[in-house]
C-alpha cells in the first residue's frame, strides 16, 4: 500500500510560502520520507489547486499535514490516504 497526502488550497499562495513548501519537501526528500515528487490537482499550486504527494509512512505524512496546516491561513484539506 501506498500513502498519498491530499492538500487542497483555496487561495493562491505567496512565494514566501511555496519557498517554505520546497524546502520543507527537500528536507523531507533528503530524510527518505518521499521521493518529492508532487502531482498536480486542478490547476497548480500558485493558483488555487492541490497537491498530492506519496510518503514512505504514515508518519512522514502525518508530519506533512502538520507542517502544512502552520500556514495562515491553513489549507481547505489537508488529508492522508493509504492506496
Amino acid at each position: 500500500m501506498a500513502i498519498q497526502t491530499i492538500v487542497v488550497w483555496n487561495r493562491q499562495l505567496q512565494q514566501s510560502e511555496l519557498d517554505s513548501l520546497e524546502a520543507q519537501s527537500a528536507a523531507m526528500t533528503a530524510a527518505g520520507k518521499t521521493d518529492g515528487t508532487r502531482l498536480m490537482i486542478n490547476g497548480t499550486i500558485d493558483n488555487r489547486g492541490g497537491v498530492v504527494r506519496a510518503w514512505t509512512t504514515m508518519e512522514a505524512a502525518n508530519e506533512w499535514v502538520t507542517f502544512v496546516n502552520t500556514f495562515t491561513p491553513a489549507p481547505d484539506n489537508a488529508t492522508i490516504k493509504e492506496v
